[in-house]
């Protein structure tokens, strides 16, 4: 190899390595999620800087649906081991059935009642993020 074939090699290499950083950095200019569903919060405006990583949307998920409740503490204790479902406000008149996700241990302070968070199993095309649920409780 001649000394003109080395330096062109060595100037190819050099273009190739002055690309990787922009194309790293353009890389950074593209929003994406980790799952499909719906934009619920926008958190930067149009022309805002922000640094890589920052979060610009919240998205929730439409695969997995939950129904967020506010129980009164006697309704709390025990919770574990009731039977929950719900039925659509509005709706069908069909029952889904909840599986308990989460407890919150902190009381709201001025409604005094518990957050509980249930998975809404097998929901349908009727139900959709906002709808108002009957949540029904039995032992």
């Amino acid at each position: 190899m001649n000394a003109i074939e080395k330096y062109s090699a060595w100037l190819d290499h050099s273009a190739r390595r002055g690309l990787d950083q922009p194309r790293n950095q353009l890389a950074y200019t593209t929003l994406s999620a980790d799952h499909a569903g719906i934009v619920t919060a926008v958190l930067a405006e149009a022309g805002q800087v922000v640094e890589a990583g920052s979060p610009i949307m919240t998205v929730a998920r439409t695969d997995a649906l939950d129904a967020v409740v506010a129980l009164p503490e006697q309704k709390r204790l025990g919770l574990e081991v009731m039977a929950a479902r719900a039925t659509l406000w509005g709706g069908p008149d069909r029952p889904y059935a909840l599986t308990l996700r989460e407890i919150s241990p902190d009381v709201d302070a001025a409604s005094r009642t518990y957050t509980a968070r249930f998975t809404i199993e097998a929901p349908d095309t009727a139900l959709s993020l906002g709808r108002t649920l009957t949540v029904h409780l039995s032992p």
